[in-house]
């Protein structure tokens, strides 16, 4: 079925003869070198498996065929059996160029559910399930490729700051369409590409072509934080209100997700990112804890307990391939890196941190891809034109609630080489405000039940004697008008200010803010069927 489906768009486009003749013995070899496989694995059926180190093998070597071969860099798109010392060369990756040269993050590989050795893609039965979903998200203009742009239009009707930018592929893989946070139209629009649920674009054809085309706005990723602050603010009204309807059906479906950890290793990370205010902030009915406190904890866990280099020594591994375990080691990926070797690279330090995102509470996601730095974007050519070499970058991508996808860098060669604020910026205030107010509503909520859930009679708060007392005697008939003994009312200069929000102890000591309340009291006082509510 894979087959006929991929000779679907040599119908559509008319290719040339010698282009056609080329890409049909390419399927022919794809399809020999996938039935030898098949036939060789039969006799060993235990063997037939996706994990398997020879499966793996043929389907490296087949995709080889159809994507052609890497040659730049050692981007393991997931897979960490085996891994050895990063590899990384100055030959070109891909050529893109921009009419607004700027930086920018390009995804490629995007592991959506972690193994305990690599990271898989997002599962193709699950995507199946929930097409209904992202075609109505589609419909309304909400994409989680292209989430972060779409508010920020919304936000910013009158900036057009979009341009064109081409993407080829040189010595990276065609597998993937290395595309920006920034695009800035729905996938469904664009040519020679199909989305694939909504983390990531995929190249159309056997032989997909080596080029792609897309308009993208410029550098959003160092504005989010003033996005996410007009965001909250106005996100009841006008258009925002529907924007956050389709949003909260896409929140509910990243949380469903992205927050898989397995059992075993979330009882370590816990362990290792504990903190003296976790036991305070669980009795709080909250969604997770701040983006800003999860940052600063797995960046400073990170830093100081973790060594940096691209000199790993390689798992050991038996003639089949197999990984030969120490009592050192458990075999998971994580677990070794945090507990046995403390010392990586980019894959190590991006795994790590999306399942320490995920611990608190935080829908992440595990990327590879390209940087377009600010540097090189500074020294693109005269039409635009930039180069980019195998120097990848390998990140956690965390969802904010809102506002959609945005990258997340914890590896220390990569802190810097962005905007600096990218990698330690949250919108702080507004959002440390909106989250505040969110356990406050949840803390009245529970005060609440609980004393709905009192039996009557008892833990009964005591009258405030004192209010009543001051209220009769502003009602009281003294043969003078209260309002005119108000009016009278003379402030100390020294006033004594009371913090515990009594409002007429106040009133009485001078308050001139809370002296009119006073005065309304003695008006309905005088004349009642105007003061009733």
């Amino acid at each position: 079925m894979q087959v006929f489906s991929a000779l679907l768009p040599f119908g559509k486009k008319k290719k040339g003869l010698a282009q056609l003749q080329t890409d049909v013995m390419l399927l022919v070899l794809f399809a020999a070198v996938t039935a030898a496989g098949f036939f060789m694995l039969r006799g060993k059926a235990s063997s037939f498996s996706p994990d398997n180190p020879f499966s793996q093998k043929v389907q490296k070597f087949a995709e080889q065929i159809r994507y052609g071969k890497k040659t730049v860099d050692s981007l393991p798109e997931g897979q960490f059996r085996g891994l050895g010392n990063l590899k990384l060369t100055d030959e070109a990756a891909l050529k893109v160029t921009m009419e607004h040269p700027d930086s920018l993050y390009l995804r490629g590989f995007v592991g959506s559910i972690y193994t305990e050795d690599g990271w898989k893609q997002q599962d193709a039965d699950e995507i199946y399930d929930k097409k209904d979903l992202f075609y109505w998200l589609h419909k309304e203009n909400v994409s989680g490729l292209q989430q972060l742009t779409a508010l920020y239009q919304l936000e910013n009707p009158a900036d057009d700051d979009t341009g064109n930018m081409t993407v080829t592929t040189i010595g990276a893989s065609r597998k993937y369409a290395y595309v920006p946070y920034e695009l800035s139209t729905l996938p469904d629009t664009l040519e020679n590409v199909r989305s694939f649920g909504d983390d990531r674009l995929i190249p159309e054809g056997f032989r997909p072509q080596k080029t792609i085309s897309f308009p993208v706005h410029s550098n959003l990723i160092r504005k989010y934080p003033q996005i996410a602050s007009v965001y909250y603010q106005d996100s009841g009204y006008g258009a925002f209100a529907e924007y956050k309807k389709c949003e909260n059906s896409y929140n509910a479906y990243v949380y469903d997700q992205y927050l898989q950890v397995p059992d075993s290793l979330k009882q370590m990370l816990t362990k290792v990112l504990a903190s003296d205010s976790d036991e305070k902030d669980s009795e709080n009915v909250t969604s997770h804890i701040s983006y800003e406190e999860a940052n600063t904890r797995i960046t400073g866990y990170l830093n100081e307990n973790i060594t940096y280099t691209e000199e790993i020594d390689p798992k050991n591994t038996d003639a089949s391939g197999e990984d030969q375990k120490t009592d050192a080691k458990t075999g998971n990926f994580v677990t070794d890196f945090l507990m046995t070797e403390k010392k990586g690279y980019s894959v190590h330090y991006a795994s790590a941190a999306v399942l320490m995102y995920r611990c608190f509470g935080i829908p992440a996601r595990y990327v590879e891809g390209y940087l377009v730095t600010p540097e090189m974007a500074e020294n693109a050519q005269d039409d635009g034109t930039i180069y980019v070499t195998g120097k990848e970058a390998m990140h956690g991508g965390i969802y904010q609630d809102g506002i959609g996808w945005i990258p997340m860098e914890v590896t220390p060669p990569y802190l810097d080489k962005m905007d600096a604020r990218i990698s330690r910026r949250f919108p702080g205030r507004e959002h440390k405000i909106r989250e505040l107010l969110s356990r406050r509503t949840q803390q009245n909520r529970s005060k609440m039940k609980s004393r709905q859930s009192r039996k009557p009679g008892k833990d009964r708060k005591q009258l405030p004697v004192r209010k009543i007392l001051i209220v009769v005697i502003l009602f009281a008939d003294t043969g003078t008008d209260p309002v005119d003994r108000l009016s009278d009312f003379k402030i100390p200069q020294k006033m004594e200010r009371k913090e515990s929000g009594d409002v007429f102890e106040r009133c009485l000591t001078g308050d001139p803010k809370l002296l009119c309340t006073a005065k309304v009291l003695a008006y309905v006082r005088r004349s009642p069927d105007k003061g009733r509510l």
